[in-house]
Formats: C-alpha cells, sequence, structure tokens
C-alpha cells in the first residue's frame, strides 16, 4: 500500500529525472497531469482548441526550462503555474485582438 510519503517521493525523484533531460520522466509527467491541465484551461478558455493550445505551451516550457525546476518543489503546483500564465497571456492576446478590431470598425 502506497503512502502519500511515497506518492509525494516518487514525483520529487520524478521532477528530478526531468530536471536531468530524462525524456522518459517528460512522458510521465505528461501522462499524469495533461488532462488534468486541459481541464483547468477549458475553464479559462472555453474553448477546447485554445485548451490544447495551453497545455502545449506548459509542457513546452516544462521541457525548455527544466534545468530551473527545483527538486525540493512539488511539480503540481509548479505546471498550475505555467498553465495560469499561458492562460492569461492567450485571454490579454484575444482582449488586444477583439479591441484592435473594435478601432479598425470605427476608423471605417
Amino acid at each position: 500500500m502506497s503512502t502519500q510519503a511515497d506518492k509525494d517521493k516518487a514525483i520529487l525523484l520524478l521532477a528530478e529525472k526531468l530536471r536531468k533531460g530524462d525524456k522518459q520522466a517528460f512522458r510521465q509527467v505528461y501522462d499524469r497531469y495533461h488532462q488534468q491541465l486541459y481541464a483547468f484551461s477549458l475553464r479559462f478558455t472555453r474553448s477546447s482548441e485554445d485548451a490544447k493550445e495551453v497545455v502545449q505551451a506548459v509542457f513546452l516550457n516544462l521541457w525548455k526550462y527544466r534545468s530551473n525546476l527545483k527538486s525540493h518543489r512539488s511539480l503540481e503546483p509548479y505546471l498550475y503555474q505555467i498553465a495560469r500564465n499561458e492562460n492569461l497571456k492567450l485571454l490579454q492576446k484575444i482582449a488586444k485582438d477583439i479591441i484592435g478590431d473594435c478601432k479598425d470598425d470605427r476608423s471605417r
């Protein structure tokens, strides 16, 4: 029987392997969290396509900046922080596009 402490230890070990560039560890992280991050992003964007784009950006950033992972920190809050930031960036872009369209309509 696995305890929460064992699970936490396994996640920290997985994060350490990922930090060192282990592609299998990355795949395990993806398999473990991509659906949760998709559901989280879908609540922000209300668009399946946009939510998928955000999840892709989360894992791209995770891989790109994997050397910045701290071995003593939990991976899940880090992933959700990246997802939150990516969702906000996307929503800001959408808002700017809408404002730009409105300005274009007024100048006609």
